[in-house]
């Protein structure tokens, strides 16, 4: 299933970019993220490797992260893994006079067909103008 997302947010890219990669800011907008756990290198960094861990109604779960690339603050390419999904993003931080276009491609593959239908999938992701 392959996608693509297109946000606008009214604040500089490079600010974006930090909200999204520095480990201090990403627990503001994902309530649910407990702790994360570095495997390989320092999260959020070139070739890195690590673990989201989530309070999912009282359980934890890990979600492993993998960055694939960067090119800071424009862009950066990530694999998100769970059990029998794999969530790949290309993500574009793309300053217009102090807004930024934030563009992110969503590649989902699943161990086994999961049967959505694509426009509700998308709902579930998709972000409201900041």
């Amino acid at each position: 299933m392959e996608y693509q997302v297109e946000i606008d947010i009214l604040k500089p890219a490079s600010l974006c970019y930090d909200a999204y990669t520095k480990i201090d800011r990403i627990k503001k907008w994902m309530p649910n993220l407990n702790e994360i756990i570095h495997t390989k290198g320092h999260l959020f960094e070139a070739n890195s490797i690590g673990f989201f861990e989530f309070n999912q109604m009282g359980k934890k779960m890990l979600m492993e992260v993998e960055v694939l690339d960067m090119k800071e603050p424009y862009g950066i390419t990530m694999i998100y893994r769970v059990p029998g999904a794999k969530n790949t993003c290309i993500n574009h931080f793309i300053d217009k006079n102090g807004h930024t276009q934030w563009i992110m491609d969503v590649i989902f593959e699943f161990d086994e067909d999961p049967n959505l239908d694509l426009e509700i999938f998308k709902k579930l992701f998709r972000r409201t103008k900041r």
